[in-house]
Order: structure tokens, then sequence, then C-alpha cells
């Protein structure tokens, strides 16, 4: 959805970006000069979107989470807290974007013109002109053409048509007041609520489901009907059974005149977009998934996403030398199930994750050795099974990475940790609390004298006692801060010599 934004929108963005980047590396403070270097831009130009910046905060009622000042036009000042999030603004910033409202007007059927449209929304008419081209292309991605000099104004299939307003909604439905004005929200809400048992996983992440639901209603309300079927193998499916699915669809067009008048076949094509697009689309609830990005492709069908995911998971498992339960073979199994369905057989919206690159882990903690997960992902395509995907390499890794990060989440191993104390049973408690809450692996607290010990805190010399030389630390009765800052350092670097991975903390 960045598409869409008005280009002053995109450099706002940017620059809270980089502010909210160099608060979280402990600066506080640069200066004008060097923001306009990193954006490449004139020094006015960071000026003039420094203090649209501070009225949008003001505007939005973000004081409390940002101040942004500015010491003789030179050294930019930013105090932002822990909590903040940038993608409020970016949500906030899409409302207000020509391309945006363009949409609107063209979903709901009351655009008139581009002259009417731009001296409503007080833009020139060039201005207006100018950006409908960027609509044209993004439409495109979606194999869809814009006229708007036409009736229908988007042309194309009609399940692609759906795809682009679902994820226009999708993309800004966290900030935006419900946009379906002619669709009762309570009504739509209690009627999936009361919906049967095989229905309600889906409803975890109740707004991806609302929006389905209310883009289907709205557009079969105007006339604009599904009139083919939309192929795809059924099997893919065994989360919800396709029969149980239109026993339920059946009972809840009931309550929609609009559903119920359908013509037998219509409401066939209907319900089988709907329950393919309900379960593809179950790959949304993975979490760090900040944005939308459009893409486009020729799917593949020679393969069916069963069989890649069952040759990921046993590329996977075989790679590693891991073994899976129960559930964490399903959780691995559905995701990757989703996700290749919807690379396979949708057109449109795909989500692309700029999280990795070949350097950094972000903020990610994968556990298993960079360099091995990534021989394991560029080993993945050349299986003939999975060869379809190659082309859809670079974005599918980054879900891959995802998966696997969260996977191996619960199955990092544990440092080994004694804490002895001669002086306090109290500081004792104090460091196995501490280090619990700040360390991002797992810790076993041992006695000291056990063979297994990786690392000793103590307050007395126990190298008397001790069988092999440890890594300790050394506390006295006053512990500061940036002691406790050095320990944990101290700890990621022993975890990380020991296991041979790097951990989240350690990039911190």
């Amino acid at each position: 959805m960045k598409e869409l934004l008005n280009k002053e929108f995109v450099l706002r963005l940017e620059l809270l970006d980089n502010l909210s980047r160099e608060r979280l590396n402990g600066t506080s403070a640069l200066s004008v000069s060097d923001y306009a270097s990193k954006l490449s831009k004139d020094r006015r130009t960071i000026l003039k979107n420094i203090e649209a910046l501070k009225i949008d905060i003001k505007h939005l009622g973000c004081e409390k989470y940002i101040t942004i000042s500015l010491s003789d036009e030179s050294t930019i000042y930013t105090d932002i807290t822990p909590d903040f999030d940038t993608n409020y603004f970016f949500l906030y910033y899409l409302e207000h974007s020509i391309l945006f409202n363009l949409c609107l007007e063209i979903f709901n059927e009351t655009f008139v013109d581009l002259q009417s449209f731009a001296t409503k929304r007080f833009y020139s008419y060039s201005t207006v002109y100018r950006k409908m081209t960027d609509l044209k292309k993004i439409v495109a991605q979606y194999d869809l053409t814009l006229d708007l000099n036409t009736s229908t104004l988007i042309q194309g299939k009609e399940q692609h048509i759906r795809f682009f307003f679902f994820s226009l909604f999708w993309g800004s439905y966290k900030v935006l007041e419900w946009p379906f004005p002619s669709i009762d929200f309570d009504k739509l809400k209690k009627t999936l609520e009361s919906s049967s048992l095989e229905v309600q996983p889906f409803l975890e992440k109740p707004n991806m489901v609302f929006i389905w639901f209310a883009v289907t209603i709205f557009r079969i309300t105007n006339d604009h009907i599904i009139d083919e079927e939309y192929e795809y193998n059924e099997s893919t499916f065994p989360m919800l059974a396709k029969e149980k699915f239109l026993f339920f669809f059946s009972t809840f067009t009931k309550n929609y005149s609009q559903l119920d008048s359908l013509e037998q076949l219509n409401w066939h094509y209907e319900a089988n977009f709907l329950y393919f697009t309900l379960l593809t689309s179950q790959i949304y609830p993975l979490k760090r998934i900040p944005t939308l990005k459009l893409t486009s492709f020729v799917a593949p069908k020679a393969n069916s996403s069963t069989l890649i995911t069952e040759a990921w998971i046993n590329q996977f498992m075989n790679e590693f030398e891991l073994s899976l339960d129960i559930n964490e073979y399903f959780y691995l199994y559905y995701n990757l199930l989703s996700l290749h369905s919807r690379y396979l057989y949708l057109p449109g919206p795909v989500q692309i994750i700029n999280i990795f690159n070949d350097s950094s882990y972000a903020d990610m903690d994968l556990f298993i050795d960079y360099e091995l997960i990534y021989d394991f992902l560029n080993n993945l395509f050349l299986d003939p099974v999975i060869a379809p995907l190659s082309s859809q390499k670079e974005s599918l890794n980054y879900f891959y990475l995802l998966l696997i990060s969260e996977l191996m989440d619960s199955k990092r191993p544990a440092l080994n940790i004694a804490v002895f104390s001669h002086s306090s049973v109290f500081q004792k408690d104090f460091f196995e609390a501490m280090l619990t809450k700040n360390l991002s692996f797992p810790v076993n607290f041992l006695p000291y004298t056990s063979e297994q010990v990786d690392f000793l805190i103590t307050d007395v010399s126990l190298s008397k006692w001790l069988t092999k030389e440890l890594p300790t630390f050394v506390w006295n009765s006053t512990v500061e801060h940036g002691k406790i800052t050095r320990l944990v350092s101290y700890l990621n670097k022993v975890y990380t010599e020991k296991y041979k991975v790097r951990s989240r903390s350690l990039n911190n």
C-alpha cells in the first residue's frame, strides 16, 4: 500500500523511520545535514518535513510517544518511547493520500470524473491526473486495467478486482472507520461469531474475515458477480473441508437477501472463491508482517502446494537432523501450505518482509547458524518439486526465515549458569530473575559443583573448589546498571561461542 502514498508522505515516513532507528541505536540527536545526506535531500526539504511531522504528531495526539525539536535549525533532537509505532503514521498518511481516496470512490461507485475529484480534495487537475498514471501501474499488477471514462472504471476478472480491494482495505483498516457504510458491521460480526465451530479459527484475525465478507457482499449487491469457477487443488485445504464451509455459507447467506437470491451456479462460484481466499489468507496472522507489497507473477500449476510443502519439510528435517513434535509439524505444515497456495494460485497481493540481509539479523533470533540456513534455502529450489517457485525465491525466503525463527524459538539450547552467593540469598534470587528477564536464550540454574556449568556468578572466590576453569562474573554489594549490562553482554558471548550462533541480545 505504500505505492498509494503521496510523495510528501513517503518522505515523512522515511524521515520518521530514520529518527526512530537512530533513537534505538542510542542516538538522540543528529544534524539536519546528516539526515539530508541519508535521504539524499537538501537541508531545506528536511527542515520543511520536520515541521510537517511536528504538526502531524500534534494532530494525532502522539506527543506522549514522540517529540521532535530543532536547535538553531542545525540539530534534530528526538525523544521516542519504546512502544512508539511508525505504522500508525503510515495508516494516517494513507487515509489522506490522493490515490487511496480515489480508490475509495471507485469502490463505492461515487466517482464522477477527475475534475470533480480534484476540486473536492483541493488538488490541481494535473496533480490528480499524474497520480492516476501511478494507479494504472498498481492495478496492472492484479491483471486489471483502469479506465475512468468507462462505467466500470476498473476492468478485469471479478476475482482479481476483489483481491485488489481486499488488499486496499486490509492494509488500512486498523485506522479507518468501518469503510462499508451500506453494511451493518454489528450484524456482520454477530452473524460470523455465531458460525459453526469449524469456522471459528478464522475469527482469530477477525478483520481479515470481516473485510473479505464485506467486499463480497458489497460487490454482489452492486451486481458484480463471479460468473466462472476459480480453479485450485481442493485437497490443498484439509484444515476445513469444503463441504463444511459450504454448509456454513448457505446459512450465512440467509442473513443477506443479496446473497440468498443468487442463481445456484453463481452462488457456487462465490462460495468456492470465498472458501479459497479465506483459507489462503491465513498467511496474514504471521508475526512481524508490517506492510503489503503488490506483486505480479505467472502462477505455475504443475505441482500442488501439498507436494511442495511436504518436500520442504522433509528437506528441513534432514538438513538439520531435527525431529518435530505434532504441534511443531502442523505449525510448519499449515503455514507453509497457506504460503505456497497463495504463491501458486493467487494473483495480486503478496507480502514482502524486507528485514533480512546478508550481514544482519535485524531483531530476529534464528538460533540455527545463519550460513547453514541460507545454504538450506538456496538448495531448496534445486528440488524439481519446489523448482516451479524459484522465480519467487527472494520473497519466499523472507517467510521461510520467519517460520524457522519462530519454530526454533522453543528448540534453542540453554546455557547452564551457577549463581553462588556467600552473603545474601536475596542477591542470588535477584540475579536469577534478572537474567531470565533480560536474556533472549533459555537458562538453566545449576549448583556451582555441577560438571555441566558454563558460567559462574558469585561474590566470593570459588577457584579452589572448582575442577575446571569457568568464565566468572564477580559482584559486590552494589550492582550498577552498567555492570548488569556488561554481564548480559558477557553471557551472550559465552552462549555464542558455545553454540556458534548469534542471539538477539547480542545485536542490541
